[in-house]
């Protein structure tokens, strides 16, 4: 799909005397910015990275603030995926200063995931949870997705933290998060990915615990919840809580799961 966007950018920008200067530029930024969500969505940072900083500057140049703070935002968490906070940071900030300009609530809710997931990749435990859970409120009680991303996203991290510390205060906080999660996706219809993520949570806290039967049931729950292809970067957590959390207690799916993941680490 990203290679399709490419070719379609290219032949609309060929077409230069059927549309006007001013339309072509803006339809450019959309397709730029259009090629580096399909590219982040398929773990291809550096395509993500390029087409992100081109979709900004256009943006900026237009005078387009909305699409300037998005495409800032989409640079600084590709910068995140690839370990690199400081440029992250950098972007954020931003983004941040386009959402300024163009002050709504959909914006500034999108602003504090960002800032949370920032958080989460330093180590910051308070900070990040007073973003996700600022993002959880700015959701309101309508936008249940939005509120969903936001608990998923700190049940996640906060486990991840608190696995890693072996910190029983993160952990609870964690569990918290991840039956918030659960609560907020049971009215929405079809199969979300925000419960994939707070099965993996609930599956590495219990492995924690010691309870091997609630573990390996919660790790089948996130791993039938999601598939790869249709959520990758998701998946890549699923499979670092889940698949291991079966891995690890030695059950049947254990020897598949490590081809998976394997192959999954390949792709990357």
């Amino acid at each position: 799909m990203t290679g399709r966007l490419q070719h379609i950018r290219a032949l609309h920008n060929s077409r230069k005397a059927q549309v006007t200067d001013s339309q072509r530029a803006s339809d450019d930024v959309l397709m730029l910015y259009s090629i580096h969500v399909f590219a982040r969505s398929k773990l291809q940072p550096d395509l993500a990275l390029e087409r992100g900083r081109q979709a900004f500057e256009g943006a900026r140049s237009i005078g387009d603030r909305w699409l300037e703070c998005l495409a800032a935002g989409g640079v600084a968490m590709t910068y995140l995926s690839i370990a690199r906070a400081d440029e992250a940071g950098a972007w954020l900030e931003r983004a941040a200063t386009a959402a300024m300009a163009v002050p709504s609530t959909p914006v500034a809710r999108r602003v504090e995931i960002w800032r949370g997931a920032l958080a989460a990749s330093q180590g910051d435990s308070e900070a990040m949870n007073t973003h996700y859970l600022r993002a959880a409120e700015l959701s309101g009680e309508k936008n249940l997705a939005g509120r969903a991303e936001a608990y998923s996203a700190l049940a996640i991290e906060t486990a991840k933290l608190g696995a890693r510390a072996g910190d029983k205060k993160l952990i609870d906080r964690a569990e918290s998060a991840a039956a918030e999660t659960l609560d907020v996706v049971r009215p929405m219809s079809g199969q979300m990915p925000w419960e994939a993520l707070a099965h993996t949570a609930l599956s590495v806290i219990a492995r924690l615990g010691g309870d091997a039967d609630r573990a390996g049931e919660e790790a089948r729950l996130a791993l039938a919840g999601i598939r790869g292809e249709d959520h990758l970067p998701i998946f890549v957590d699923v499979l670092w809580g889940a698949g291991l959390t079966l891995i690890s207690l030695e059950e049947p799916e254990a020897e598949e799961l490590r081809k998976q993941i394997a192959e999954s680490l390949g792709f990357i």
